[in-house]
């Protein structure tokens, strides 16, 4: 009787252990949920930050771009004037 006491107490303590094993890993699982849900924020605002960054970028090429084309248009035009008072003065 002794014996299967002593068995039912190592049965009944690895039951335990186990319990507990099952409980740290579901806490760890928990953590790593919740880490990876914020790295994903953490991500996603990354993006849509990095998004605001390239469209303002676009946005000063373009600004850029028109201003380059209408200093080429004036100057094309300031040109086209002299070229015109050459040609009358011959």
């Amino acid at each position: 009787m002794e014996t299967v006491t002593r068995v039912r107490e190592k049965l009944q303590d690895i039951v335990k252990d186990q319990s507990i094993t099952i409980h740290i890993l579901e806490a760890k699982i928990f953590s790593i949920k919740e880490d990876l849900e914020k790295s994903k924020e953490q991500n996603i605002e990354a993006l849509e930050h990095e998004v605001i960054k390239l469209k303002q970028q676009v946005e000063e090429g373009r600004k850029a771009e028109e201003d380059l084309r209408e200093q080429y248009l004036k100057k094309e035009e300031q040109h086209q004037v002299e070229v015109n008072i050459l040609k009358g003065k011959l």
